[in-house]
């Protein structure tokens, strides 16, 4: 039996992006696929119990899917590829390292169709604003919430339908605030009715400390299925607007394509 053990921990889909990587790394590397991942020690900012390997709490058993079999393909460096054009991916080929290592436990699929009802998610309709900030303005560049409105404004205007949805999800507690009042003054000038949400169950900070600094292991545990659980339903929703981040870079690969996406990437969309 071979196994492949993985020691990086840090920040969740930080800690995915590094398992991924090493699994397909390990199969370009080998020909094949390890027996065994060991991820034991990943996850540690998100544990209930120190003890415990988490994994499969929020993602499915990989035994349950087929081996993926091997094909040459150049080498993909995850560490950087948050902060990359996310049109450069190859999503075809990743999806299949997707699907049989970070498809939603049976846990998180109960959570996304709870939410989904809760919050009347229409993905056909749904047009997503995702702004990642707090801490990760310290890896790459964080633009203004104004650029972010304007680039916002200027996709609504050029979708042709009157029945939509804007689903809000952001890490920061101050660009909730500001998104929240102007599109409610957007909907009163323009004579819209977008409805605008967010999904709740996910904490925002008035710091720039990052939520998962802020928090308990145990408290990052169970706030990481209600944002698991919500990157899947963004990764569906029609329209994404986006900054870069490890969660934003997800939010793709589950999504397995790059239509509709507007990626704000050092200050400039892409």
């Amino acid at each position: 039996m071979t196994t492949l053990k993985i020691s990086h921990s840090y920040g969740f889909f930080s800690c995915s992006s590094i398992r991924l990587h090493m699994i397909v790394d390990y199969l370009q590397q080998n020909k094949n696929l390890p027996d065994i991942i060991d991820s034991s020690e990943q996850y540690n900012m998100y544990k209930h119990n120190h003890d415990k390997d988490v994994t499969f709490d929020f993602f499915d058993d990989y035994t349950n899917f087929p081996n993926i079999e091997y094909n040459s393909h150049e080498f993909i460096d995850f560490t950087e590829l948050f902060r990359k054009n996310y049109k450069n991916i190859d999503y075809a080929y990743l999806s299949h390292f997707v699907k049989k290592y970070f498809s939603p436990s049976q846990e998180i699929k109960e959570t996304i169709n709870n939410l989904v009802e809760k919050y009347n998610i229409d993905y056909k309709k749904t047009i997503v604003i995702y702004y990642r900030a707090t801490d990760k303005g310290g890896e790459t560049k964080i633009d203004s919430f104004e650029n972010m409105y304007n680039k916002l404004i200027d996709v609504i205007n050029n979708i042709d339908t009157a029945d939509l949805q804007l689903l809000i999800q952001t890490d920061s507690g101050s660009f909730l605030d500001y998104l929240n009042d102007k599109m409610r003054s957007y909907n009163i000038n323009m004579g819209k009715n977008i409805i605008i949400s967010s999904i709740k169950e996910n904490s925002v900070s008035y710091t720039e400390r990052g939520i998962h600094n802020e928090k308990s292991s145990s408290e990052n545990y169970y706030d990481m299925k209600q944002l698991l659980s919500t990157v899947y339903i963004l990764s569906q929703c029609k329209y994404l607007i986006l900054n870069s981040s490890n969660v934003s870079l997800w939010i793709l690969l589950y999504r397995g394509s790059i239509e509709n996406v507007y990626q704000n990437l050092e200050l400039e969309w892409v």
